[in-house]
């Protein structure tokens, strides 16, 4: 999988259809939402494949539950 297509192809198997198989398919970002999501520091999704860094964010209801890597108190 190197072509752009294919790596936004994983790119949805690894977050929206992974989401959709979990039943969380109603999990949106919008008013309303619950807000929980991962906050990635890259340009484009393929970087995110390529360079597995740490989140910036992870969020959860609405809270940062880890910020670089690091689980805040």
């Amino acid at each position: 999988m190197t072509t752009k297509v294919d790596m936004d192809y994983l790119y949805d198997m690894i977050t929206t259809s992974a989401a959709k198989a979990r039943g969380l398919a109603t999990h949106k970002l919008e008013v309303g939402s619950t807000a929980s999501l991962v906050v990635l520091d890259v340009p484009t999704t393929i970087e995110s494949l390529r360079f597995h860094r740490a989140p910036k964010y992870v969020i959860n209801h609405g809270r940062i539950i880890a910020e670089n890597g690091e689980l805040v108190q």
